[in-house]
């Protein structure tokens, strides 16, 4: 890919080297060779603190030119492509512990720290950030929170939004802003944070955010149930969720082949599994039903989780039929095979029980080995009513078989959130069958959205479905925050 060197690029880079010094302008061939999203910028700045991104926001609003705030460059590909794309602004830099008051159960840190350093901090300290995003050496702080990511101990510890306690950002005219506080006393008023989770970096750039942490579990495991169809994993969800032995983390995967191997063997393929859905043919399976795998973790002392673990084991022997199986599994095996089902590139996992935490060295190193996926499939990700994900995931797989798709999918079963992968291909069939995605999702009670998808299909479809009746509120907040339209323009809801 080449880039038009016009006389605003040069003008535009010395503009920008005269702001955070020329070591640290880049060009994008080199420093984002992928883009954002099919969009090159013109150069990629790398500033140092909140000061030099306010002066750089100020130019680019003196200049109209689009920003596109950059973190571990994870999720790229979300949303819409932009409209333009002149900066890319990477917060690299910006990757320190800012505060961490051990006895307070508070972290300040800056936003371009990956969650891996964070936690390897943490776990010094006897304590973590329930957060598990699937590539923990590269996702930062700051993209976690404008991504909205969790993972799936969501189960248990809910969303980014519910443990931030303070947040500060550099707004699109320049101006460093700061909400909430950093110990849990000093946070009131309006929950700012909320407002910036999840915007995809249009309304400003996070800088830094603080967190209510927690101690970390001292040993944590897993049972693995082989199901002989998805309709078959609803009594055993409605039991685990309704025990006192509550999961700290509950996924159903699929599809699989009933009988095919042990769930520990099912699981230990699932590194291949996202490439291995293109050849499994539902007209294989008796009545084109697919099995499913269910993945249930539990954590705490050593006593805790024994029990929890017995527990559950004795809810799911009664609905064990023919063509189920159990198994206790290894956290670790357990955990990355989950991650790799939502995405097939997660790297290790971030560590929440006794495992060895992923020191700074190791961090470095996976954030250099971390690549983007190839566009070889695209990914749907549907927020239902938990009560209705089993009757979504079954219909999704009937649509998929009945239409010539192959199609796997990832749920957290608890909360009522699945991805569905399905193979790229002809768009003019994937956008309808998005579309019909989209209408089972909206039919229970939910949404859907492409997460993942090449930007042709994207021109083909809406990337976050109908607009709702509260978008009035999101345009009115982007044409106060932003009225230029510098940050991030056209890659939210309804374009913004």
């Amino acid at each position: 890919m080449t880039v038009d060197r016009a006389p605003l690029t040069e003008k535009l880079v010395s503009a920008l080297e005269a702001i955070v010094g020329p070591q640290h302008v880049a060009a994008p061939e080199t420093a984002l060779p992928e883009g954002v999203d099919g969009r090159l910028p013109q150069a990629v700045v790398f500033p140092k603190d909140p000061e030099e991104i306010g002066a750089i926001l100020r130019y680019a609003n003196e200049n109209r030119l689009a920003v596109i705030p950059v973190g571990g460059g994870t999720q790229l590909g979300l949303g819409h492509p932009p409209e333009r794309a002149e900066i890319a602004l990477s917060l690299s830099r910006l990757d320190q512990i800012v505060a961490h008051e051990p006895a307070d159960m508070t972290v300040t840190v800056q936003a371009g720290i990956s969650i891996a350093a964070l936690q390897a901090h943490l776990a010094r300290h006897g304590q973590c950030l329930p957060y598990d995003p699937p590539l923990p050496g590269r996702a930062t702080i700051g993209g976690i929170i404008a991504t909205r990511e969790a993972g799936p101990l969501r189960q248990a510890f809910r969303g980014v939004a519910d443990r931030l306690l303070g947040i500060q950002v550099v707004t699109a005219s320049g101006k460093i802003a700061k909400a909430g506080g950093r110990v849990v006393k000093n946070v009131s008023g309006y929950e700012m944070g909320r407002l910036y989770t999840g915007s995809l970096g249009t309304l400003a750039v996070i800088v830094e955010a603080t967190f209510k942490v927690q101690p970390s579990f001292l040993d944590a495991g897993m049972i693995a149930v082989s199901l002989p169809s998805v309709e078959a994993a609803r009594p055993v969800i409605r039991a685990l969720l309704d025990s006192d032995a509550q999961p700290v983390l509950l996924e159903l995967l699929g599809p699989i082949t009933v009988g095919a191997a042990s769930p520990a063997e099912l699981l230990s393929g699932f590194p291949q599994h996202a490439r291995a859905f293109a050849s499994f043919e539902a007209s294989d399976l008796p009545g084109g039903q697919s099995g499913a795998l269910l993945v249930a973790g539990y954590a705490g002392t050593r006593e805790e989780m024994e029990w929890q673990l017995a527990e559950a084991e004795r809810l799911i022997t009664p609905h064990l039929d023919k063509g189920a199986a159990m198994e206790r599994i290894p956290w670790a095996l357990g955990h990355q095979a989950v991650l790799q089902a939502h995405r097939h590139d997660a790297q290790r996992v971030v560590p929440l029980a006794a495992s060895a935490p992923l020191d700074s060295a190791g961090a470095r190193a996976q954030q250099r080995a971390g690549t983007s996926p190839a566009d070889d499939y695209v990914t749907c990700r549907a927020h239902v009513r938990a009560s209705e994900l089993v009757q979504v995931v079954s219909q999704a797989l009937a649509l998929a078989a009945g239409s010539g798709f192959a199609l796997a999918y990832a749920a957290h079963a608890g909360t009522g959130i699945v991805r569905f992968h399905v193979p790229a291909g002809d768009e003019e069939r994937l956008a309808w069958l998005i579309g019909s995605l989209r209408e089972g999702s909206i039919g229970a009670g939910g949404s859907l959205i492409v997460e993942r998808a090449a930007p042709s299909l994207k021109a083909k479809i809406s990337v976050f479905g109908p607009l709702g009746k509260e978008f009035f509120l999101h345009k009115a907040i982007k044409e106060r925050m932003d009225p230029i339209r510098i940050l991030n323009p056209g890659r939210f809801l309804g374009n913004l």
